[in-house]
């Protein structure tokens, strides 16, 4: 698995390969999962909220 480690990731291209991509101890990442693919790819539970932030939810505890 390819692991990015702890990075703050502010801007990802559209339509990147994020396949098998570990994000477990990333932060402030943001991206839309349908414009890239990450199959595969490992996140935590407590930032995956940046997987959301295209589609303009509300997301309450």
């Amino acid at each position: 698995m390819k692991q990015i480690g702890i990075v703050i990731l502010t801007i990802l291209l559209p339509y990147t390969n994020l396949e098998k991509v570990d994000f477990y101890t990333s932060i402030g990442y943001s991206f839309n999962p349908s414009k890239n693919n990450i199959k595969k790819a490992r996140f935590s539970k407590n930032e995956v909220a940046g997987l959301l932030s295209d589609f303009d939810i509300i997301i309450s505890e």
